[in-house]
């Protein structure tokens, strides 16, 4: 199971990763950290204990993302909506990467043609994901959420849906 800050941005790529290289068993903790907290779970400050383990991943699955080529054919042609999931700050290229991160992107700004949907719109004021239909209206009205028929890309609730559970659900082991 995965979780994180900041409505679960990191979990949510760790996700996708994980997804590409074949693993099907992955669960993201609807709400994350924030909402576990703010039920009044327990944490700690140390190593959990927990032994490591080498974990074996497929053949990555490529189908579930694209290349540079694919999005600037797909910008190009106009064939497919795309989403800066970055804050405003950062689409417009007034700074390099959120505070605290040492990290920077190369170039400030967005892809022309991208519309700004930050990550945290996906979530409500608790952290966790918004229904379908909050999504729905939140793409929709910029039409992100019509795809060309048979393309694989899935809306996002619908494709996290079977592998979110809630975090009061964590805490006595069953699945919602």
């Amino acid at each position: 199971m995965l979780y994180g800050d900041n409505n679960n941005w990191f979990a949510a790529w760790a996700f996708w990763q994980l997804k590409i290289y074949g693993h099907e068993d992955v669960r993201i903790m609807d709400g994350g950290r924030k909402k576990w907290l703010a039920e009044g779970a327990r944490s700690q400050h140390r190593q959990a204990g927990v032994p490591g383990e080498d974990l074996q991943g497929e053949r990555p699955d490529l189908s579930l993302r694209a290349f540079l080529p694919e999005v600037q054919q797909a910008s190009q042609a106009k064939s497919a909506a795309l989403v800066d999931v970055r804050s405003p700050q950062e689409f417009t290229g007034e700074i390099l990467a959120p505070p605290g991160l040492p990290e920077t992107c190369q170039r400030g700004g967005h892809i022309p043609g991208a519309k700004s949907i930050p990550w945290g719109k996906n979530c409500n004021d608790d952290g966790t994901f918004k229904s379908l239909d909050e999504l729905k209206a939140l793409y929709g009205g910029a039409g992100h959420h019509r795809r060309p028929a048979g393309d694989r890309l899935l809306p996002h609730r619908r494709a996290l849906e079977p592998h979110v559970v809630r975090a009061a659900s964590t805490c006595s082991g069953s699945r919602t």
